[in-house]
Protein backbone atom coordinates (compact mmCIF):
# COMPACT_ATOMS: atom_id res chain seq x y z
CA UNK A 1 0.00 0.00 0.00
CA UNK A 2 3.02 2.35 0.62
CA UNK A 3 4.05 2.02 -3.31
CA UNK A 4 0.44 1.85 -4.57
CA UNK A 5 -3.19 1.35 -3.18
CA UNK A 6 -6.28 1.76 -5.30
CA UNK A 7 -9.11 3.59 -3.61
CA UNK A 8 -11.04 1.75 -0.54
CA UNK A 9 -13.74 4.43 0.05
CA UNK A 10 -14.31 2.78 3.64
CA UNK A 11 -11.07 3.18 5.20
CA UNK A 12 -11.00 6.93 3.78
CA UNK A 13 -8.63 6.41 1.13
CA UNK A 14 -9.31 7.42 -2.48
CA UNK A 15 -6.61 8.04 -4.28
CA UNK A 16 -4.75 5.19 -6.74
CA UNK A 17 -1.14 5.43 -5.69
CA UNK A 18 0.74 5.80 -2.47
CA UNK A 19 -1.38 5.27 0.59
CA UNK A 20 -1.40 8.66 2.70
CA UNK A 21 0.91 10.66 -0.23
CA UNK A 22 -1.36 13.83 -1.21
CA UNK A 23 -1.23 13.22 -4.93
CA UNK A 24 0.27 10.79 -7.17
CA UNK A 25 3.21 13.25 -7.84
CA UNK A 26 4.00 13.26 -4.12
CA UNK A 27 4.14 9.52 -3.38
CA UNK A 28 7.76 8.04 -3.42
CA UNK A 29 7.62 6.09 -6.40
CA UNK A 30 7.05 9.25 -8.10
CA UNK A 31 9.42 11.07 -5.57
CA UNK A 32 12.44 8.66 -6.83
CA UNK A 33 11.10 9.14 -10.59
CA UNK A 34 11.59 13.03 -10.05
CA UNK A 35 15.03 12.94 -8.05
CA UNK A 36 16.23 10.35 -11.18
CA UNK A 37 15.68 12.39 -13.91
CA UNK A 38 17.03 15.93 -11.81
CA UNK A 39 20.09 13.71 -11.97
CA UNK A 40 20.09 11.75 -15.03
CA UNK A 41 17.79 13.61 -17.09
CA UNK A 42 14.34 14.68 -18.33
CA UNK A 43 12.48 11.32 -19.53
CA UNK A 44 15.32 9.42 -18.86
CA UNK A 45 13.27 7.32 -16.77
CA UNK A 46 10.50 4.55 -17.55
CA UNK A 47 8.97 3.01 -14.45
CA UNK A 48 6.87 -0.03 -14.06
CA UNK A 49 4.69 -1.32 -10.85
CA UNK A 50 6.56 -5.17 -10.01
CA UNK A 51 3.21 -6.11 -8.18
CA UNK A 52 1.52 -6.40 -4.58
CA UNK A 53 3.94 -8.67 -2.79
CA UNK A 54 1.26 -8.43 0.27
CA UNK A 55 0.33 -12.57 -0.37
CA UNK A 56 3.78 -13.27 -0.45
CA UNK A 57 4.70 -11.63 2.60
CA UNK A 58 1.85 -12.37 4.78
CA UNK A 59 3.02 -16.17 3.80
CA UNK A 60 6.36 -16.09 5.54
CA UNK A 61 6.43 -18.78 8.24
CA UNK A 62 7.14 -17.79 11.75
CA UNK A 63 9.69 -20.32 11.91
CA UNK A 64 10.13 -22.48 9.43
CA UNK A 65 13.74 -21.31 7.48
CA UNK A 66 13.26 -23.99 4.79
CA UNK A 67 10.07 -23.48 3.32
CA UNK A 68 9.51 -23.49 -0.41
CA UNK A 69 7.54 -19.82 -0.90
CA UNK A 70 8.41 -20.66 -4.62
CA UNK A 71 4.40 -20.55 -5.37
CA UNK A 72 4.33 -16.99 -4.74
CA UNK A 73 6.96 -15.47 -6.30
CA UNK A 74 7.01 -16.44 -9.41
CA UNK A 75 3.93 -14.04 -10.49
CA UNK A 76 6.30 -11.75 -8.79
CA UNK A 77 8.97 -11.63 -10.56
CA UNK A 78 6.90 -11.73 -14.03
CA UNK A 79 7.21 -8.21 -14.80
CA UNK A 80 11.18 -7.76 -14.24
CA UNK A 81 11.56 -11.25 -16.80
CA UNK A 82 9.34 -9.08 -19.01
CA UNK A 83 11.03 -5.90 -18.78
CA UNK A 84 14.59 -6.79 -18.00
CA UNK A 85 14.50 -3.48 -15.95
CA UNK A 86 18.06 -1.80 -15.22
CA UNK A 87 17.25 -0.64 -11.50
CA UNK A 88 14.53 -2.75 -9.02
CA UNK A 89 13.59 -1.57 -5.51
CA UNK A 90 12.21 -3.90 -2.95
CA UNK A 91 10.11 -2.10 -0.66
CA UNK A 92 8.93 -5.13 1.48
CA UNK A 93 8.25 -6.39 5.07
CA UNK A 94 4.99 -3.84 6.02
CA UNK A 95 2.36 -6.66 5.35
CA UNK A 96 4.15 -9.64 7.26
CA UNK A 97 2.05 -10.41 9.89
CA UNK A 98 3.93 -13.79 11.16
CA UNK A 99 6.56 -12.60 13.45
CA UNK A 100 9.22 -14.21 11.91
CA UNK A 101 12.26 -15.37 13.27
CA UNK A 102 15.48 -13.91 11.50
CA UNK A 103 16.31 -16.97 9.92
CA UNK A 104 12.87 -17.85 8.62
CA UNK A 105 12.40 -13.90 7.35
CA UNK A 106 15.96 -14.60 5.65
CA UNK A 107 14.89 -17.66 3.71
CA UNK A 108 11.50 -16.10 2.27
CA UNK A 109 14.04 -12.55 1.10
CA UNK A 110 16.84 -15.12 -0.41
CA UNK A 111 14.02 -16.68 -2.32
CA UNK A 112 12.83 -13.25 -3.73
CA UNK A 113 15.88 -12.08 -4.35
CA UNK A 114 17.41 -15.68 -6.24
CA UNK A 115 14.65 -15.30 -8.18
CA UNK A 116 14.91 -11.40 -8.98
CA UNK A 117 18.32 -11.96 -10.20
CA UNK A 118 17.55 -15.01 -12.15
CA UNK A 119 14.62 -13.12 -13.90
CA UNK A 120 16.63 -9.82 -14.90
CA UNK A 121 20.16 -10.85 -14.04
CA UNK A 122 21.77 -7.08 -15.13
CA UNK A 123 19.58 -5.46 -12.68
CA UNK A 124 20.61 -3.24 -10.15
CA UNK A 125 18.46 -4.54 -6.93
CA UNK A 126 18.09 -2.16 -3.93
CA UNK A 127 16.54 -3.77 -0.60
CA UNK A 128 15.08 -2.13 1.97
CA UNK A 129 13.70 -2.75 5.80
CA UNK A 130 9.98 -2.11 6.25
CA UNK A 131 8.65 1.42 7.24
CA UNK A 132 7.16 0.26 10.36
CA UNK A 133 10.37 -1.43 11.54
CA UNK A 134 10.66 -4.99 13.87
CA UNK A 135 13.94 -6.23 14.45
CA UNK A 136 13.91 -9.42 12.79
CA UNK A 137 12.76 -7.94 9.46
CA UNK A 138 15.21 -5.38 9.81
CA UNK A 139 18.26 -8.26 10.84
CA UNK A 140 16.77 -10.06 8.29
CA UNK A 141 17.08 -7.93 5.59
CA UNK A 142 20.37 -6.30 6.38
CA UNK A 143 21.73 -9.69 6.24
CA UNK A 144 20.39 -10.66 2.82
CA UNK A 145 21.89 -7.53 1.38
CA UNK A 146 25.58 -8.43 2.89
CA UNK A 147 24.59 -11.44 1.78
CA UNK A 148 24.52 -10.71 -1.71
CA UNK A 149 25.93 -7.36 -1.86
CA UNK A 150 23.09 -5.31 -2.36
CA UNK A 151 22.53 -1.91 -1.58
CA UNK A 152 19.93 -1.13 1.17
CA UNK A 153 17.72 1.59 2.02
CA UNK A 154 16.54 2.09 6.00
CA UNK A 155 13.24 2.96 5.56
CA UNK A 156 12.63 1.43 9.78
CA UNK A 157 14.69 4.92 10.16
CA UNK A 158 11.38 7.02 8.97
CA UNK A 159 8.88 5.44 11.22
CA UNK A 160 8.50 8.72 13.29
CA UNK A 161 5.41 10.98 13.49
CA UNK A 162 6.60 13.50 11.61
CA UNK A 163 7.04 11.10 8.49
CA UNK A 164 3.21 9.31 8.95
CA UNK A 165 0.03 11.16 7.70
CA UNK A 166 -1.14 11.28 11.55
CA UNK A 167 -4.14 13.35 11.97
CA UNK A 168 -4.79 13.87 8.09
CA UNK A 169 -6.90 10.28 7.96
CA UNK A 170 -9.83 9.63 10.20
CA UNK A 171 -8.84 5.64 10.01
CA UNK A 172 -5.52 5.23 11.98
CA UNK A 173 -4.58 2.44 9.46
CA UNK A 174 -4.25 4.89 6.90
CA UNK A 175 -2.98 8.01 8.96
CA UNK A 176 0.09 5.62 9.84
CA UNK A 177 1.21 5.47 6.39
CA UNK A 178 3.48 7.74 4.91
CA UNK A 179 2.81 11.07 4.19
CA UNK A 180 4.31 13.59 1.52
CA UNK A 181 7.20 14.06 4.18
CA UNK A 182 7.75 10.31 4.68
CA UNK A 183 7.24 9.67 1.04
CA UNK A 184 9.75 12.02 0.10
CA UNK A 185 12.00 10.67 2.48
CA UNK A 186 11.83 7.03 1.28
CA UNK A 187 12.23 8.47 -2.02
CA UNK A 188 15.74 10.25 -0.75
CA UNK A 189 16.78 7.08 0.62
CA UNK A 190 16.38 4.76 -2.61
CA UNK A 191 18.08 7.89 -4.48
CA UNK A 192 20.95 7.56 -2.22
CA UNK A 193 21.53 4.03 -2.49
CA UNK A 194 20.51 3.76 -6.27
CA UNK A 195 23.48 7.01 -6.72
CA UNK A 196 25.96 5.51 -5.27
CA UNK A 197 26.37 2.34 -7.52
CA UNK A 198 25.13 4.45 -10.84
CA UNK A 199 28.00 7.45 -10.23
CA UNK A 200 30.79 5.38 -8.34
CA UNK A 201 32.32 5.38 -12.37
CA UNK A 202 31.56 9.60 -12.53
CA UNK A 203 35.37 10.09 -12.85
CA UNK A 204 36.24 12.36 -15.36
CA UNK A 205 39.13 10.54 -17.53
CA UNK A 206 42.11 12.94 -19.30
CA UNK A 207 44.32 11.35 -22.06
CA UNK A 208 47.24 13.43 -20.89
CA UNK A 209 47.43 15.06 -17.08
CA UNK A 210 45.71 18.87 -17.12
CA UNK A 211 48.02 21.34 -15.60
CA UNK A 212 45.39 22.74 -13.67
CA UNK A 213 41.92 21.72 -12.76
CA UNK A 214 39.44 23.33 -10.25
CA UNK A 215 36.83 21.07 -8.75
CA UNK A 216 34.00 22.13 -6.43
CA UNK A 217 33.63 19.47 -4.27
CA UNK A 218 37.30 18.36 -2.49
CA UNK A 219 38.85 15.37 -5.01
CA UNK A 220 42.12 13.34 -3.81
CA UNK A 221 42.86 11.98 -7.25
CA UNK A 222 41.71 11.81 -11.30
CA UNK A 223 41.79 8.81 -13.56
CA UNK A 224 44.57 8.86 -16.71
CA UNK A 225 44.68 6.11 -18.90
CA UNK A 226 47.72 4.66 -17.20
CA UNK A 227 45.96 4.71 -13.46
CA UNK A 228 45.30 7.43 -11.09
CA UNK A 229 47.22 11.31 -10.53
CA UNK A 230 46.99 12.34 -7.22
CA UNK A 231 46.14 15.76 -6.43
CA UNK A 232 47.99 18.03 -3.78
Amino acid sequence: SIMNHAPAPDIGWNGSWGMAASSADKDYVHRLIYYMEHKFGEESITHEYGGAVATFERAVPASDETADLSGYISGLVATAAAEQPDIITVQIGENVNTSPTVASYENAMRQFVTALKEAAPDALIVVCTPFWGGNNLIEGMTNISEEFGLPIAFLHNLNTEENMATGLFENVGVARHPGDTGMDNIAKLLFEQINIVLSENDKTVYTTVPAQVEFVDPVSEITTPYGTAQLN
